[in-house]
């Protein structure tokens, strides 16, 4: 059995790693949509509270939704 201390970093280290590859996906989502000369992209995902942050940050807008059709998705405005 592993310590408390060791799953906590365990988890710690897997937020920011997922965290990171999430903010990836969303640098080339965002890019192809400014390459088709669009204001804003969607994504099929919600994405964390970290990145919501890091994009209101930068001076996006985020907009989080989910329908029980589509399921979760979020739409990122510039």
């Amino acid at each position: 059995m592993i310590t408390a201390q060791e799953a906590r970093k365990t988890v710690e280290n897997s937020r920011v790693e997922s965290v990171a590859h999430e903010q990836k996906v969303i640098e080339e989502e965002v890019m192809k949509a400014i390459q088709n000369n669009a204001f804003s992209c969607y994504l099929s995902f919600y994405i964390s509270e970290a990145t919501a942050k890091w994009l209101k940050e930068l001076g996006y807008r985020v907009n989080r939704f989910y329908d029980q059709d589509n399921g979760h998705f979020t739409k990122i405005t510039w």
